[in-house]
């Protein structure tokens, strides 16, 4: 379906200049279109105000960080990641502080992905990313309280500045994530 969609909107002619429409053209000239298709499997079939294209271009950046990190948690800097985590965390999970870190990564890359790929979950999704930022906060303390060196945070000031970084990622999961909607009350007196 996303393909059919993208083949007539790229054939529709540009009829207003609006920011949505500056935004799928940028996106068009690099070739990245079909990234904010899969991400947005409505975006055609609704007219966006500008604030929704700029809270789902922001889900989708806030995706692309995670997935990075994860990676690097992974891969290049899994040993500065050892450093963040505090000593008392193997003793209460029973796992290495390798393991500790290899399983922070796959979480990561997992929460990327999904406030990419499920956008009809993104509330939830972007809630778990929150909570996630909130649960990974003891390792910043405990790397600034210990001085100890990581790629990024190599001095004091740098992981300290570092843990004003953390609640500005809930919120930013949170903001990104769209408005929560109150449910239905159901099963009260007038229903």
């Amino acid at each position: 379906m996303c393909t059919s969609v993208f083949r007539a909107e790229r054939s529709r002619a540009a009829v207003s200049v609006s920011g949505e429409d500056r935004v799928r053209s940028w996106l068009d000239k690099r070739g990245i279109r079909w990234f904010w298709l899969a991400c947005e499997t409505d975006v055609m079939s609704a007219r966006r105000s500008p604030l929704q294209v700029i809270r789902v271009g922001s889900r989708i950046l806030l995706a692309a960080g995670l997935v990075f990190m994860g990676l690097s948690h992974l891969f290049w800097a899994r040993r500065g990641f050892r450093v963040a985590v505090p000593e008392w965390a193997p003793k209460a999970t029973g796992l290495d502080k390798d393991a500790i870190v290899v399983a922070s990564g796959v979480v990561e890359i997992m929460l990327g992905g999904a406030l990419a790929a499920l956008p009809r979950d993104r509330r939830t999704v972007g809630a778990a990313a929150a909570a996630f930022f909130v649960a990974v906060f003891p390792g910043n303390v405990h790397q600034w309280r210990s001085g100890r060196s990581a790629p990024l945070l190599r001095t004091d000031r740098a992981r300290f500045i570092r843990l004003f970084v953390q609640p500005a990622l809930v919120a930013w999961a949170l903001w990104s994530a769209g408005p929560w909607r109150a449910a239905p009350v159901t099963g009260g007196p007038n229903s």
